[in-house]
């Protein structure tokens, strides 16, 4: 069984994940492209601060110490996994 800091780590990365595929999208679309020049390097900013986060995230989940039940192992290592790449960016 995992932790409660395990599971708010797990919805934490899941939350993290489906902001960052939404930034994405706003990125690669027209407002964005519409921005300054200093608000579009922000976003960018933020966007790879996100990134690292995602990431970072994803390595504490990945050396979690084995749950108890197979079902909470496999949803523990598919948030572990769980990264979304922006089309045209790079992910960290």
């Amino acid at each position: 069984m995992l932790l409660p800091f395990q599971i708010k780590a797990i919805e934490e990365k899941i939350a993290l994940s489906c902001k960052i595929a939404r930034l994405r999208d706003f990125l690669n679309g027209a407002t964005f492209r519409s921005l300054s020049s200093q608000d579009r390097a922000r976003l960018d900013r933020q966007f790879n601060a996100m990134q690292d986060y995602n990431s970072i995230l994803g390595e504490r989940i990945e050396h979690f110490e084995p749950a108890e039940s197979p079902a909470a192992a496999a949803a523990a290592a598919a948030a572990a996994k769980s990264n979304y790449a922006p089309s045209g960016k790079s992910e960290k």
